[in-house]
């Protein structure tokens, strides 16, 4: 058992946090200091919150990872910090262009 910080595994979250900034730094839609901290943020605790979750379930549907469960943990919070600071953007972008204005 792992670290926690306020209900966050501190292993994916620091992982997690890595992810984020780097995929952070090849983002044009990331273009100021405030949007660049909420995303990396926001992106750090997803991947701490759901790297679990997710190995917990990779695990459960294929039992030879079971061994590996650490480092299966890491690499769901690598996956998830790095996609979701990418995913949100283009997910904001989506809404916006299907029902339009730009309060979303």
């Amino acid at each position: 058992m792992t670290d926690s910080f306020i209900g966050m595994d501190l292993d994916a979250l620091i992982v997690g946090l890595m992810a984020a900034t780097s995929t952070t730094f090849w983002l044009n839609t990331v273009d100021n200091i405030p949007k660049a901290a909420s995303a990396i943020i926001f992106s750090a605790m997803l991947a701490s919150l759901g790297g679990p979750v997710a190995s917990v379930y990779l695990i459960s549907v294929f039992p030879s990872l079971g061994e590996a469960s650490g480092a299966l943990l890491l690499l769901a919070a690598v996956i998830i910090g790095g996609s979701v600071t990418w995913a949100f953007p283009v997910l904001i972008n989506f809404v916006r262009n299907k029902w339009g204005g730009t309060n979303v």
